[in-house]
C-alpha cells in the first residue's frame, strides 16, 4: 500500500513554514541593531507599521489550511504534473479576487493573458479524462481524476483569498516575510493539530482518500514511516524544503525581482513534469501531447501577466507599468495625469505566479506609502500656493 496520509502531510507543510520563524530569527540575530535600520525608518516615516499582532495571522492562515488540504488530497487522485500545472489558475482567480475585493484595474494584455491561463489549466485538466492511464473503461478511475480536478480547482479559490486576505490585512506594514510565514506556519500547525486529533474519529469509506477507515491515521503514519526509513527521508526532506524554498524566494525577490522569482516557479513546474515523465518505476507519467499544449498557454500567460514579456502589438505595451510610468515623466511633475495612470498595474502589485506560501510582499507596501507621501506633499505644495495667491 502506498503512503496515503495527505492530511498528515499538510501538517507537514505548516511545519516546514513554521521553521521560517527560525530562519527570520537567525537573520536578525546576525543582522546590525535591525530594529534601527535605516529601511525599518524609513518604513516608519512613510506610515508603515513594523510589528503586528500576531493573532491576525491565523486569518490567512485559515484559508490556506484549507486550501493546502483540498491540494494534498486532489494530489492523491491526479498525476504530479498536472496537479503542479493546473495550479497556475491561481493567477486567474486571484486577478478576479483583486478586482472584487481590491478595486484593482486590468488592461488589455492582462485580460489576454487570463485567457490564455484559464484555456492552459482547461486543456491540462482534460488531458487525463480524454487520455485515461488504461483504456479499460474503469470508471471509478475516471471519476476519482476528475474529483480531483474539482478539488484542485477549488483549493485555488482558497489560495486567492489568502492572498487578497494578506494585502487586505498587511497593506499598512512593513514586515519581513519569513516572519509572515513562520506566524502563519505556526497557526496552521495548532490548528491542525486539533484537527488531525478529531479526524482519527471520524469515519470514511473511501480508499482513495482515506484508506485506513477513519479520514486520518496519524499513528498508522508514524508506524509506516518507522518501518521504511525512506519515508523518514522524504518527509523530513519535505519539511525543510519549505522551509528553504520560502527562504531562497524572499533572498531571490530582494535581489532580483518578483518578477524573475515567477519565472523561476514556472521553470519549477517543468522540471516536476520532466522528473516524473523519465522517473522509472511506479509513478512514472507518460508524455500527453495535450499537456504540452496547455503548459506553454500557462506559461504564456503568465510571463505576459507579470509583464515580463511585453508583446508589442495590438496596443499590448500602451499600459504596462514601464509605459505609465514613462508617460509620467513625460507629462511632467505639475500635469495632472491621466486617471487611467492612476492605477497601479496589476503585473506591479502582485505576481500571482509566486506559488510560496509567501505571499505578502512588503516591498511593494514601502513602495506604495512612498508614492501615497509624494502625493501628499504635492497636494500640500499646491494647497499652499493657493493660499499665497490669495493672499
Amino acid at each position: 500500500m502506498s503512503y496515503n496520509h495527505a492530511f498528515f502531510q499538510t501538517f507537514c507543510m505548516f511545519l516546514g513554514e513554521f521553521l521560517c520563524l527560525g530562519v527570520y530569527a537567525i537573520t536578525q540575530r546576525n543582522a546590525e541593531n535591525p530594529e534601527t535600520s535605516p529601511a525599518l525608518r524609513e518604513a516608519r516615516k512613510k506610515g508603515l507599521k513594523t510589528h503586528i499582532n500576531v493573532l491576525l495571522l491565523a486569518i490567512p492562515a485559515c484559508f490556506d489550511i484549507i486550501a493546502s488540504t483540498l491540494m494534498f488530497v486532489a494530489l492523491t487522485m491526479i498525476q504530479a504534473s498536472i496537479y503542479q500545472m493546473m495550479r497556475g489558475l491561481i493567477v486567474f482567480v486571484a486577478a478576479i479576487l483583486s478586482i472584487m475585493f481590491l478595486k484593482r484595474r486590468f488592461y488589455r494584455h492582462h485580460w489576454t493573458a487570463l485567457v490564455l491561463v484559464v484555456s492552459g489549466v482547461a486543456i491540462v485538466g482534460a488531458s487525463p479524462v480524454i487520455y485515461p492511464e488504461n483504456n479499460s473503461g474503469d470508471d471509478e478511475e475516471g471519476k476519482s481524476v476528475a474529483l480531483g480536478i474539482i478539488l484542485l480547482i477549488a483549493a485555488q479559490f482558497f489560495a486567492g483569498g489568502l492572498m487578497i486576505t494578506e494585502e487586505k490585512l498587511l497593506g499598512n506594514y512593513y514586515l519581513h516575510p519569513l516572519k509572515v510565514v513562520g506566524w502563519e506556519g505556526f497557526w496552521g500547525c495548532f490548528i491542525y493539530i486539533i484537527l488531525l486529533f478529531i479526524m482519527q474519529f471520524i469515519p470514511c469509506h473511501n480508499d482513495g482518500v482515506c484508506p485506513y477507515g477513519k479520514v486520518e491515521d496519524t499513528p498508522q503514519a508514524f508506524y509506516e514511516m518507522g518501518d521504511n526509513a525512506w519515508i523518514w527521508v522524504l518527509g523530513l526532506g519535505s519539511v525543510f524544503s519549505i522551509a528553504f524554498f520560502n527562504a531562497f524566494g524572499v533572498s531571490v525577490t530582494k535581489y532580483a525581482s518578483a518578477a524573475q522569482r515567477s519565472t523561476i516557479d514556472t521553470s519549477r513546474t517543468l522540471l516536476i513534469w520532466v522528473f516524473f515523465l523519465v522517473k522509472p518505476g511506479k509513478g512514472q507519467e507518460r508524455f500527453i501531447w495535450l499537456e504540452l499544449v496547455g503548459f506553454v498557454l500557462l506559461v504564456a500567460g503568465t510571463l505576459i501577466f507579470n509583464e515580463i514579456v511585453v508583446v508589442p502589438l495590438f496596443g499590448f505595451n500602451q499600459w504596462t507599468k514601464k509605459a505609465i510610468h514613462d508617460r509620467a515623466l513625460e507629462e511632467g511633475e505639475n500635469q495632472p495625469l491621466n486617471p487611467k495612470t492612476q492605477h497601479e498595474t496589476a503585473g506591479s502589485a502582485t505576481d500571482f505566479q509566486g506559488s510560496s506560501p509567501a505571499h505578502y510582499n512588503y516591498q511593494r507596501n514601502y513602495r506604495n506609502a512612498g508614492k501615497q507621501m509624494e502625493a501628499g506633499d504635492k497636494k500640500g505644495k499646491g494647497d499652499k500656493m493657493k493660499m499665497e495667491g490669495l493672499d
